[in-house]
């Protein structure tokens, strides 16, 4: 962001699904023909399975109401980043979709993980 700021580079595009709230102007590159690009990055926390649903839905609040703080918010912003709370199971869609999106980008152009 502050590359853009500075008029040192200009935005073509944005990778994510929906146009960025910095500068709605920018589009998206679906918006531009490349099709199915959800290329936004996400941060996530993974707690071991058994831990108690109370537990998870509590950190889950807490870590919402972090990420909605101003101070917070503006952090992220300095960079381009935006910050957006899921619940967990919007979260766990995400990282579902991500999996089958992004398995069938390695078949596709022939890439193995080893």
């Amino acid at each position: 962001m502050p590359f853009v700021q500075a008029e040192r580079i200009r935005v073509l595009a944005v990778t994510t699904a929906k146009r960025s709230s910095y500068n709605p102007e920018w589009r998206t590159l679906q918006e531009q023909g490349v099709p199915e690009v959800d290329a936004s990055n996400w941060v996530g926390m993974f707690a071991p399975k058994g831990v108690p649903q109370p537990f998870m839905e509590q950190l889950n609040g807490e870590i919402q109401k972090i990420l909605l703080a101003p101070k917070v918010r503006e952090r992220f912003a300095a960079g381009g980043a935006e910050t957006t709370p899921m619940s967990m199971a919007a979260f766990d869609t995400r990282v579902k979709s991500d999996i089958v999106r992004f398995r069938k980008i390695l078949a596709e152009a022939r890439i193995s993980v080893e």
